[in-house]
């Protein structure tokens, strides 16, 4: 995972595999008042049962998308296919195809899925407002 992938309010997974939210982004070639030999980037995280921590993004990963997350993210499944997911508008929705997500919409290219920051990123570049997503139990 690179910093350039992700963006303030991404979910993704800590160090320790917790689920968190991006609050910071930074690159630094400085920490703790000590030079790093080569840049090392930072990303600042919070989640509902830990404080704010800072995190190397080396040491984080993507949450692969699910059937499930999809439908944490308000998504419901076509009453036309068992494959294909559709967001509440209609105008936008995912397909599986060959086990991979593919996300489309009106005029749009095939965009591949594979992670739920990725899901959030698209999702607000081509709406502009952010992806809801609540984690079922």
């Amino acid at each position: 995972m690179e910093v350039k992938d992700l963006r303030i309010g991404n979910i993704i997974l800590d160090d320790e595999g917790g689920i968190v939210v991006v609050e910071q982004l930074t690159s630094k070639l400085m920490k703790n008042n000590h030079l790093l030999d080569e840049q090392v980037a930072f990303i600042l995280l919070y989640s509902c049962d830990t404080n704010i921590k800072e995190c190397d993004i080396n040491r984080c990963k993507g949450i692969q998308l699910t059937e499930n997350i999809l439908l944490d993210c308000g998504m419901h499944k076509s009453i036309w296919s068992a494959t294909r997911f559709i967001f509440n508008d209609e105008q936008f929705h995912i397909d599986i195809l060959n086990g991979r997500f593919v996300f489309r919409g009106l005029g749009m290219s095939v965009v591949y899925v594979d992670f739920l920051h990725d899901l959030q990123n698209i999702y607000f570049a081509v709406r502009r407002k952010e992806l809801e997503y609540k984690k079922s139990d």
